[in-house]
């Protein structure tokens, strides 16, 4: 069963995703706490699972690699095209996710 304080956070967590340069986050990725989120996955819900410290389901997400440390390459392209991307912070971590550009 699902809590109202859960919905509480899930609705919380989607109001704080917001859309922000890759060049803003350089400084979480050069400390190590920009995290990667496949962009198949919802990032509300892998946030939620980081807020609530599910070990188990972020660590099942982490061994599928859908979810990684940022890499110098990627860090690099992103910077590179001047990428916006989606995040949210979860401390320590801050959640990026890739977003489709139109063009």
């Amino acid at each position: 069963m699902i809590s109202d304080s859960d919905e509480t956070l899930r609705d919380t967590i989607k109001n704080e995703i917001g859309l922000i340069a890759w060049k803003e986050l350089a400084r979480f990725f050069a400390g190590g706490h920009a995290v990667a989120i496949d962009a198949k996955l919802e990032l509300a819900e892998v946030a939620f699972q980081f807020s609530k410290d599910n070990k188990i389901a972020v660590e099942q997400l982490m061994n599928q690699g859908k979810v990684i440390k940022i890499s110098d390459e990627q860090a690099q392209t992103w910077f590179a095209a001047d990428a916006t991307v989606a995040a949210i912070v979860v401390n320590p971590w801050v959640l990026v996710q890739a977003v489709e550009t139109r063009h």
